[in-house]
């Protein structure tokens, strides 16, 4: 599949050289997550790991790096200098802002866009896209198993090289380094309380402003009807 992918890719490539359209054309190559494997560092014994995401930590489903953390490929003739690289961190929500200034048309005033154009990083006129963090939200549980799970709800936000999980169930909190530790196998919570303070801050902002759903608690049945009638009886 991957060799049929790439020729492919080529023949796409090939078509739009032969008709003069490179320096016309953005093409973009990505994936939306990263490769199934890299579990059972985490204990999870019931998941297949059909690749390997080393050094990153854990795999599709999870919000550790190895989840999360995909190459983007652009290729645009005579604009993107061939085999330059950039280490700044993007969000495929970024891609809809960036065909939409590519395609020329203004956006209406009271659209709200999550992402932000990859203009001026294409075009090599800007290094950094200028915003302080990134966010993930998955309020929810992702299976991987018998009794066990790829994530449970959890909320993300990196800022520079620090990565804060908030995991939902328990109010816990997990604090990465990533610039010393790719691998998340140092949880710095406990010895930086201030950057968990801060980040937490952030993280809790962000939510509040695109109104993020949060995770509710399940009351068991029978339970809201017996408290509804103690409270009656009060």
């Amino acid at each position: 599949m991957i060799a049929s992918l790439d020729e492919s890719v080529g023949r796409v490539l090939d078509a739009i050289d032969s008709a003069g359209l490179g320096d016309r054309t953005l093409v973009i190559f990505s994936s939306d997550n990263g490769g199934l494997g890299g579990y059972q560092a985490d204990g999870l014994e019931g998941m297949r790991s059909i690749t390997d995401n080393a050094p990153l930590r854990s795999g599709k489903g999870s919000l550790y790096e190895g989840g999360i953390r995909v190459p983007f490929l652009f290729r645009w003739t005579d604009t993107i200098e061939p085999g330059s690289r950039s280490g700044e961190p993007i969000l495929s929500v970024d891609l809809y802002p960036t065909l939409r200034e590519l395609a020329g048309p203004s956006s209406p005033e009271d659209q709200v866009l999550d992402g932000v154009s990859l203009l001026p990083l294409l075009k090599g006129e800007a290094e950094t896209t200028g915003r302080d963090a990134l966010f993930w939200h998955f309020p929810g549980y992702l299976g991987a198993g018998r009794g066990q799970w790829r994530t449970t709800p959890v909320s993300v936000v990196r800022s520079g090289r620090l990565k804060l999980l908030h995991f939902l169930e328990d109010d816990r909190v997990e604090l990465y380094d990533l610039e010393a530790d790719l691998g998340e196998s140092n949880d710095r919570a406990n010895d930086r309380p201030n950057d968990v303070r801060r980040l937490r801050a952030r993280l809790d902002e962000w939510r509040a402003e695109v109104d993020a759903p949060m995770p509710r608690p399940i009351v068991p049945r029978g339970r809201a009807t017996e408290r509804s009638q103690s409270l009656g009886k009060n």
